[in-house]
């Protein structure tokens, strides 16, 4: 391996990554295998940029590989951060084009499905003179999880808290209609 990596050879890796598990998953479809990471993307209803957000962000949490290819880059954008990597960095690496990265910037606003479904998270410590492509954001963890196929609960806080798993009748369900709408909607990623 070389001692420094090319932001080339990050995008490259993002490519063949991603080139690989789609045929992994054509494969597993036509198996009838299903598979987290598209039972995911297909419930969210996520278009192809977001997927590789999701996927980008995936192998820097759980990909020891690629994490250590970033480390290798001396570009200092391109630097591993603590948990996430800079909106900056992902812009980059999913379209090259500057003007493709100014139209994609939208993906990151509190609208897009990302940030508003709290699939990505951005991290703490940022106000509003803060830059957009400076923050850093990284998938929350039960995405992280789910994609693993961990059903398990993780968080300490939640320990006083049990799940009940029986089935509810929706018009029993007392919440303004809008708020109900929502709630039934959020209800159906889980």
């Amino acid at each position: 391996q070389p001692e420094n990596a090319t932001p080339a050879e990050l995008e490259g890796c993002l490519e063949k990554v991603s080139r690989k598990n789609k045929i992994r998953a054509e494969h597993s479809m036509l198996q009838k295998i299903e598979l987290p990471f598209e039972n995911f993307c297909r419930c969210y209803d996520l278009d192809p940029f977001e997927r590789t957000v999701v996927l980008l962000l995936f192998a820097k949490s759980a990909g020891r590989g690629f994490r250590d290819l970033l480390e290798r880059c001396p570009v200092e954008d391109w630097k591993v951060q603590e948990r996430g990597m800079k909106i900056r960095m992902i812009l980059k690496m999913i379209t090259p084009n500057f003007r493709d990265q100014i139209a994609c910037r939208k993906y990151f606003s509190v609208e897009g499905s990302l940030i508003k479904g709290e699939i990505i998270i951005q991290e703490k410590g940022y106000d509003h003179t803060t830059n957009i492509l400076d923050m850093v954001v990284h998938l929350h963890e039960r995405v992280v999880n789910y994609i693993l196929g961990d059903q398990n609960t993780y968080n300490i806080a939640l320990k006083g808290i049990s799940r009940d798993r029986r089935p509810i009748e929706l018009d029993r369900v007392i919440l303004a209609d809008n708020i109900k709408e929502e709630v039934l909607q959020l209800a159906q990623n889980y």
